[in-house]
C-alpha cells in the first residue's frame, strides 16, 4: 500500500511574500481581538495566521502549496519542507489547526483560556516563520 499524495497547487516562489502578509495580519488581529476581550475573532485569526504562515513557508521552500481541503495535509507538507527543527513549529501548527471545526462550526463559544491557548500557539508558529523567511 502507498502513501497518498497530498494535492498541492504550484506557486511563484516570489509570491510567499503574500501569504507572509496575510499570517501577519491575521496574528496582529488575534492580539488586538484578544485585548478587545472578542475571543471568536482572536482564534479565527489564530487559525488563520497559521494557514497563510503554512502556506507562506511551502510557497517560500518548495514553490507549492496544499490545494487539500485537510489543514493535516498541509502541516503533513510542512514537515516534509521544514527540516528537522520544524518539529516544534509543526506541534504548534497542529495544536491551532485542530480547533478549526470546534471554532469555527460548533454551537460553543471560545473561552479566554481558549484563546490564549490558541494564540500562544500561533505566536510561538509566527516567530519562528519570521526566523525561516525574509519579510
Amino acid at each position: 500500500m502507498t502513501a497518498e499524495k497530498t494535492k498541492t497547487k504550484k506557486v511563484e516562489r516570489k509570491l510567499y511574500r503574500n501569504y507572509f502578509k496575510k499570517a501577519e495580519s491575521f496574528y496582529k488581529a488575534a492580539g488586538s481581538s484578544i485585548k478587545e476581550v472578542n475571543y471568536e475573532a482572536a482564534a479565527l485569526a489564530c487559525i488563520h495566521c497559521v494557514i497563510s504562515g503554512v502556506d507562506a513557508f511551502l510557497v517560500f521552500k518548495i514553490g507549492e502549496r496544499s490545494s487539500s481541503e485537510r489543514h493535516s495535509d498541509a502541516v503533513r507538507l510542512l514537515s516534509q519542507a521544514g527540516g528537522t527543527d520544524s518539529k516544534q513549529a509543526i506541534k504548534h501548527a497542529d495544536a491551532v489547526l485542530s480547533e478549526k471545526t470546534a471554532v469555527e462550526y460548533l454551537d460553543v463559544l471560545v473561552t479566554e483560556k481558549q484563546a490564549l491557548e490558541l494564540f500562544k500557539h500561533a505566536d510561538r508558529f509566527f516567530s519562528w516563520l519570521k526566523e525561516r523567511i525574509p519579510e
